[in-house]
């Protein structure tokens, strides 16, 4: 059918340049779906992050802590140094204030 050989080639050469391009064009638009519906994910997983942030904050009654109480934790004592919780104003063993500080040579 095909005497000359070189003809036969070049069909074959376009045929394969075409598929080539289709193919492409179908990673594409994979990709860019694929895309779309990860940044749609990040978006989710931090929607629910904030969420579950915001759940860990409040505590049984449902209502949020104060500002001042979401950084609580523990502080020693100057006087006697026992550890007590930060949201308190006096240490509960010797009812030192926070914030006291001993004068120097005593």
């Amino acid at each position: 059918m095909f005497k000359d050989t070189s003809l036969l080639v070049l069909i074959i050469a376009a045929a394969g340049l075409v598929v080539n391009i289709i193919t492409l064009i179908v990673v594409i638009g994979v990709l860019k779906k694929f895309k779309k519906e990860a940044v749609m994910l990040d978006a989710g997983q931090a929607a629910v992050a904030v969420e579950a942030s915001v759940q860990k904050e409040k505590p049984a009654g449902g209502q949020s802590k104060p500002a001042a109480a979401a950084g609580a934790g523990v502080v020693f004592c100057r006087n006697c140094g026992s550890p007590f919780d930060s949201n308190n104003a006096a240490c509960p063993q010797c009812n030192t204030p926070r914030g006291y500080r001993k004068e120097e040579g005593t």
